[in-house]
């Protein structure tokens, strides 16, 4: 994939995981990466607060925030990871629980 799309994609959803913290909590991240198939798959996991199964279908729709902030964030960061990840064929899957942070997996192409 593009270089330029590949750092988009990770850079918001690292600066995601990073911002979306609650109060009082530090930071946490695992990143992991595996080979399937012809496939290159990268999962991101946070501490961070956590996505409500009940919007985890509007992920990626422009102007969400799905915890009521209003600290500048724009609600377009995922909008643009989806639509990067549309450019070279990759895919974004989540899951989530409240409190207790977020799994974000990218699956992209193996270059050849």
């Amino acid at each position: 994939a593009d270089k330029s799309i590949v750092k988009l994609v990770f850079r918001e959803l690292i600066d995601n995981a990073l911002v979306h913290l609650p109060k009082g909590r530090k930071p946490r991240l695992r990143i992991s990466c595996r080979i399937v198939e012809d496939r290159v798959e990268t999962i991101i996991q946070d501490c961070g607060l956590g996505i409500p199964a009940d919007c985890l279908p509007l992920l990626g729709k422009p102007f969400q925030r799905f915890h009521g902030r209003t600290d500048g964030a724009s609600g377009l960061g995922l909008t643009r990871v989806l639509r990067a990840l549309a450019l070279v064929a990759g895919r974004l899957a989540c899951s989530s629980e409240v409190g207790q942070g977020s799994s974000f997996r990218v699956t992209l192409r193996a270059a050849a």
